[in-house]
């Protein structure tokens, strides 16, 4: 069992600040102004509702007088308070969902942002020492349900003391002390018992939420790897797989139920028990002679309004333990998205560090093409280069250390090279040989151990810089931001202008990719609902990735085995387009066939030298002609 199934999540102080953090983050103008409209408009409708219980004894007042005049005003005066309760009720419910959405709208922003920022959404994806289980279910699912059950009650939660108030002291007016008194007894005894069983509910939410996120994942790895599974007829290990995660699922659902059955069971009998502790506590002043003055009518209408008065405070008692049951879900969801937001050192309150790009106007406009506004603030640094810029270096390591994260294995050591202008480097090695962990160390992914690596142009703007990894990355959406990726295409209803679209144009010809175009009718920015992960051959894929690269023109391009679908054909049409556009590129890569169109090549092979800690080691050389 890992530290997260073995820790205990309960209602304590590490609760208490988590549930502040969040509605720190979820605080906005707009959302406080929404839940003031929600706590006016939810006293208006308790004010309707004590008049409403009021009128039930004006109604025995006037049949036992039989006074049919007061009895017909007592009617109409009901039935306009009727419709004035079920009108604000389904405003105060109106303005509840509000809420949610206002709430989830700003708290799912602050996450986003935090989330893509500093590359985290890969830290706590991927990297082994950071890695956290269902940030996907937190950040969408757990955030629907806390905001969602919170919206629900927090106008209630915010009312009650008020209600209870006023309550506590029309019941002392007309009963006496013994009626608030025998309402706190009652609500302390039912709270008492209600707390122990909900801390023991607590906990088991948290991990049926974390279980439920295992099992869904599951199923979204079958569906992105149905061929590869269906090839290599994985079938019974993914079923074996999938019912385990299930069978895991109900058996800490059936220990939730299991007590839940006595955290409902308590609160239904409270909630029971309210209703003849009402005429338990009245009957104290009654068989007291309190009343003993008082014609049958007039006692009939104050038992009803006394009545009345004591339900609807034991009411207001009990309402808070009825939410207990809402809060579990709450209290879980809380402190899965509180471990979220400490993950991602989301503050409270305004984030001063956001662009404007970054703020939640993101998430409702957009204008043109334009890059996202997010810094990855993870060793992507680059400055000026300090001699002259006729040399137009691009990047440089010095004496490089590369070791596997969160190991003390040493992949490559001293390993020195640079990148400028005319670079046409190819690194070259077997499998497992660190090719790649060099490309990881030079985009900032990985940190260098030791050494340098310096950066002399932005490796954040693709116009700059652009790597095209082993898998070729394509997103949802329209042809058009399958090749402006990372850029975001905000067209608002604009055109492309005419040399934009013959410019994307002539580089699908030139790969031999205008079916794509006859898919989509010729409109590069015509939405579509297929996955071009799954409808498009790797060959298909790495192309399109390419109509990307040309389409961006960076000064640099840093490819990844990125020809390795495409026939010999197509690899030279690729190259050879890449130096007429006087790209300098750094290419990954064990084809034999790369290196006529490289200067150098660098060659990673296994370290023979057993006093060098590095388990691989380098050469460069010239390739000659």
């Amino acid at each position: 069992m890992d530290a997260d199934m073995s820790q205990t999540f309960s209602f304590d102080v590490r609760f208490a600040k988590r549930f502040v953090h969040i509605l720190a983050v979820m605080r906005n103008g707009r959302t406080l102004s929404v839940i003031s409209y929600l706590l006016f408009v939810t006293v208006l409708y308790e004010t309707a509702a004590y008049n409403i219980g009021m009128i039930t004894g004006s109604y025995y007042k006037a049949l036992g007088n039989k006074d049919s005049h007061e009895f017909w005003t007592q009617t109409i005066k009901a039935v306009v308070l009727i419709v004035i309760i079920a009108m604000l009720k389904s405003t105060k419910e109106y303005i509840s969902s509000t809420v949610y959405i206002e709430w989830r709208r700003s708290l799912t922003a602050r996450l986003l942002v935090h989330y893509f920022r500093d590359r985290r959404y890969y830290d706590l994806n991927v990297s082994s020492e950071r890695r956290k289980d269902n940030l996907d279910q937190r950040l969408t699912q757990d955030v629907d349900l806390f905001c969602k059950q919170l919206s629900l009650i927090i106008a209630d939660l915010i009312v009650w003391p008020f209600l209870i108030a006023f309550y506590t002291y029309k019941t002392w007016v007309v009963i006496g002390y013994i009626g608030p008194l025998g309402c706190l007894i009652f609500f302390l005894c039912s709270t008492a018992i209600n707390k122990g069983l909900i801390s023991l509910v607590l906990h088991f939410v948290y991990l049926q939420q974390r279980a439920e996120g295992d099992y869904r994942f599951q199923h979204t790895r079958v569906r992105n790897e149905a061929e590869s599974i269906a090839i290599q007829r994985g079938a019974a290990f993914e079923l074996h797989k999938t019912r385990h995660l299930f069978h895991r699922l109900l058996a800490i659902q059936e220990r939730l139920i299991l007590r839940e059955l006595g955290l409902k069971s308590s609160v239904y009998m409270f909630d029971y028990l309210g209703s003849i502790v009402s005429f338990i506590i009245l009957s104290v002043p009654v068989f007291g002679g309190k009343y003993d003055n008082l014609f049958a009518a007039d006692l009939s209408q104050l038992i009803s309004q006394s009545t009345f008065m004591i339900m609807y405070l034991i009411n207001c008692f009990t309402r808070l333990i009825d939410t207990a049951t809402t809060f579990t879900a709450v209290g879980g969801t809380t402190h899965r998205i509180g471990e979220a937001l400490e993950w991602l050192n989301v503050g409270g309150g305004g984030d001063r560090t956001l662009k404007p790009a970054d703020s939640d106007d993101d998430f409702r406009h957009s204008t043109q093409l334009s890059h996202v506004n997010i810094l990855e603030d993870s060793g992507d640094h680059f400055r000026p280069l300090s001699r002259s810029s006729d040399s137009k270096m691009y990047c440089q390591f010095t004496n490089v250390t590369i070791k596997v994260p969160d190991s003390d294995r040493v992949l490559i050591s001293r390993l020195s090279f640079s990148a400028n202008s005319q670079t046409r480097l190819l690194i070259a090695g077997e499998s497992g040989t660190a090719k790649t962990s060099i490309l990881r160390v030079l985009r900032g992914v990985w940190r260098e151990t030791s050494g340098s690596v310096e950066r002399y142009v932005p490796f954040d703007e693709p116009k700059m810089v652009l790597f095209l990894s082993q898998k070729p990355l394509l997103t949802t959406g329209s042809l058009l931001e399958q090749i402006s990726y990372p850029l975001i295409p905000r067209l608002n209803g604009r055109q492309l202008d005419d040399h934009q679209v013959e410019q994307i144009k002539h580089y699908i010809d030139l790969l031999d990719l205008n079916s794509l175009l006859d898919r989509v009718g010729h409109e590069l920015t015509r939405p579509v609902d297929w996955n071009w992960s799954v409808c498009l051959s790797p060959g298909e894929q790495q192309r399109l990735c390419f109509v990307r690269l040309f389409y961006h023109r960076p000064v640099l391009a840093v490819l990844d085995e990125s020809t390795s679908a495409v026939s010999l054909a197509m690899e030279r049409r690729v190259y050879e387009e890449l130096q007429k556009l006087d790209i300098a590129y750094v290419s990954c890569g064990h084809r034999q066939s790369l290196e006529e169109y490289h200067r150098q090549v660098l060659r990673v092979t296994e370290s023979q030298n057993m006093l060098d800690a590095a388990v691989n080691e380098y050469t460069i050389d010239e390739i000659m002609r």
